[in-house]
């Protein structure tokens, strides 16, 4: 064998791995090149430490088709520059630093980084647009079932509305990244107790949408249930973004 028929060899199964097409490659393009990976082994996950950044909540579980544990970290900024005043209604400060996801993965010698990403779609734990807007994270956090990672978002405002969105993000890991394949959005009225359920399996294309009211004895029950076909358009956790949303926006998103 050549040299230059090895060096071919070589660069051929590295782009393998990076697009996640050989078994066991676990990182992503972007999670080779980024600076920020810490490969020294830590004891346990709750041991991790990057420079500016802090510990919001974790989980261990299985992520890949292994037998090796890995763990997903919810990060936040500390950056004191970017907690700032509030001059109206809600919390007197608001943190705006960014959250990130880091993952890691279980060896002999500890737990060694292996990913991260920022995605738009984990929120600040304040938010200027929104004061009275509790952190997500509070009433949400991840989880992990079935190398299926689950990010829960709850959304409840103090003042200015009786509603409540609890949203619970289903993503797996496809090609090294976090594909998304389920979401559950309640939406819940605390006045009136009118419920609204969006069950969405993005690999069925299919949507479950019930709505629930109460009735005179109290209860909630379903009135109504529609179901609906959706695009087999593929979303990832690193490239999406609320303000993909944004109603001016003619093609949005199936998960909007």
């Amino acid at each position: 064998m050549t040299a230059n028929f090895r060096s071919t060899c070589l660069t051929f199964a590295v782009i393998l791995a990076s697009l996640g097409w050989i078994e066991g490659a676990y990182a992503s393009p972007t999670a080779v090149s980024n600076s920020a990976i810490h490969n020294a082994p830590i004891a346990e996950p709750k041991d991790y430490a990057q420079s500016g950044w802090k510990i919001v909540t974790f989980v261990k579980g299985h992520l890949f088709q292994d037998s090796e544990e890995n763990a997903v970290l919810v990060l936040q900024g500390t950056d004191a520059r970017k907690i700032v005043a509030n001059k109206v209604m809600g919390e007197s400060r608001l943190d705006l630093n960014r959250r990130k996801l880091a993952i890691l993965r279980r060896d002999r010698q500890g737990w060694r980084q292996i990913d991260e990403m920022i995605s738009d779609l984990l929120p600040s734990a304040g938010s200027v647009e929104t004061p009275c807007l509790a952190d997500p994270f509070e009433e949400g956090g991840v989880a992990i079932d079935g190398r299926v990672l689950a990010i829960t978002l709850q959304y409840f405002l103090s003042c200015g509305s009786y509603g409540v969105t609890t949203d619970v993000w289903k993503f797996r890991m496809e090609g090294g990244r976090l594909r998304l394949i389920g979401l559950e959005k309640t939406q819940f009225s605390r006045s009136t107790h009118d419920e609204t359920i969006f069950s969405t399996n993005f690999l069925t294309r299919r949507q479950i949408v019930t709505i629930s009211t109460e009735n005179a004895e109290g209860e909630i029950r379903p009135t109504d249930r529609r179901v609906h076909r959706i695009s087999a358009t593929k979303y990832w956790l690193d490239s999406m973004s609320p303000k993909q949303c944004d109603l001016e926006r003619k093609a949005k998103p199936a998960w909007c």
